[in-house]
C-alpha cells in the first residue's frame, strides 16, 4: 500500500512504499500482480505476431475467465504445432496491464531518458512535465538499464553472445494449408510461424560467429524454409492450366530482426534486490498461475 502522496507547487509528486517493482516486461507484470506490488517503468515491451503461447488446455480457462473470446486464440487442432494465435497473447497481456492498474499503483512514463536514482529515491520526468518522486525500502529491479545513474555489479552472464534471430518472408502466391507454422529440429529455422497464407516468420537460434556466416543469411533461410514446409506437405494451389499440379513454394526475404539472449545477473546490493528474470518466451507456466483478481 502506498503511504501519503504529497503534490508540490512545482509539479513533482511524492510515492512512497514499502517495495516497488522496476520493470517493463513481462517478468516484471507477473512479479508485482503475484505480490501486490506497484510497478514503475519508463518502457514496456511490444509483442509481435511470433511472440506465440505453446498450446495448454489450461489457456482456455483462463482466456474464459478474462473475457477473450475463443475466435481471438483458438488454436487449429490439425496442424501439429497447436500454437496459440498470437492476438491471445497480446490480448492477455493487455488485460493483466488493466488488472494491475485497477489493483496496484502503476507509473508509467514513456521516456527514453529513463530514471535516476537521486537522494535515495527514484525520479522520472513524465510527459506533462511533472516529476515522480518513488521512496520504498526495497526495489525489485527487472530493468537495470532503466535506472540510467546508478551501475550494478553483474554476478554471472547467462547466453553470452547468443541470438534469437527472426526473418520475415513473403511467398510469391499463397500456399494451401500453412496452419498455424511448422516446428523444425535444428537450431536454424527452428520454427515457421504462419501470418496469413503469404506471410510467415521463421525463428532461429545462433551465435556472434554463426550470425555473420553466408550460411546463415536471410537467403539460406528462404531455401530452408521452404523445405521444411515442402516436408510438410504445404504447396502452392493447384495450376489453373493443369489443376492436377501444385504450384512449388518461392519465398523472399523482407525483413531480419536480432534479440540478444544474453542476461545478466546482478548482485543484490543495499535496497536493490534481483529477481531471476525469464525471457518473455519462457514465460508460460508463470502466466498460467497467475491467480487473477476480479475486475
Amino acid at each position: 500500500m502506498a503511504l501519503p502522496i504529497f503534490q508540490h507547487s512545482k509539479g513533482m509528486i511524492e510515492y512512497e512504499y514499502d517495495e516497488v517493482v522496476v520493470g517493463g516486461n513481462i517478468s516484471s507484470l507477473v512479479f508485482a500482480i503475484e505480490n501486490k506490488l506497484p510497478i514503475i517503468s519508463t518502457r514496456w515491451e511490444d509483442f509481435q505476431m511470433y511472440d506465440r503461447l505453446e498450446y495448454d488446455e489450461r489457456w482456455v480457462e483462463t482466456f474464459d475467465k478474462v473475457g477473450i473470446p475463443s475466435d481471438h486464440w483458438e488454436a487449429d487442432y490439425k496442424t501439429h504445432t497447436k500454437k496459440i494465435m498470437s492476438s491471445g497473447l497480446s490480448e492477455l497481456l493487455g488485460i493483466l496491464h488493466l488488472y494491475h492498474g485497477r489493483h496496484y499503483p502503476k507509473i508509467y512514463c514513456p521516456f527514453n531518458d529513463g530514471m535516476y536514482f537521486h537522494k535515495g529515491k527514484m525520479r522520472i520526468i513524465a510527459s506533462n512535465k511533472f516529476d515522480f518522486h518513488v521512496k520504498a525500502n526495497t526495489y525489485h529491479v527487472f530493468d537495470a538499464e532503466q535506472i540510467k545513474n546508478k551501475s550494478f555489479e553483474v554476478e554471472s552472464i547467462e547466453n553470452k553472445k547468443e541470438f534469437r534471430i527472426v526473418d520475415y518472408l513473403i511467398a510469391k502466391k499463397p500456399l494451401r494449408y500453412p496452419g498455424n507454422g511448422v516446428q523444425g529440429n535444428d537450431f536454424f529455422v527452428n520454427e515457421i510461424i504462419t501470418k496469413n497464407v503469404r506471410e510467415f516468420y521463421t525463428i532461429s537460434y545462433l551465435n556472434s560467429r554463426q550470425i555473420n556466416r553466408h550460411n546463415y543469411a536471410d537467403y539460406a533461410v528462404r531455401f530452408k524454409a521452404q523445405d521444411i514446409m515442402k516436408a510438410a506437405g504445404i504447396t502452392g494451389y493447384a495450376r489453373a492450366d493443369k489443376p492436377h499440379l501444385f504450384r512449388g513454394i518461392s519465398l523472399r526475404p523482407q525483413k531480419r530482426e536480432i534479440y540478444s539472449l544474453e542476461k545478466k545477473n546482478y548482485k543484490n546490493v543495499d535496497n536493490f534486490r534481483f529477481p531471476n528474470v525469464q525471457h518473455r518466451w519462457g514465460l508460460c507456466e508463470s502466466l498460467l498461475k497467475l491467480d487473477l483478481p476480479a475486475l
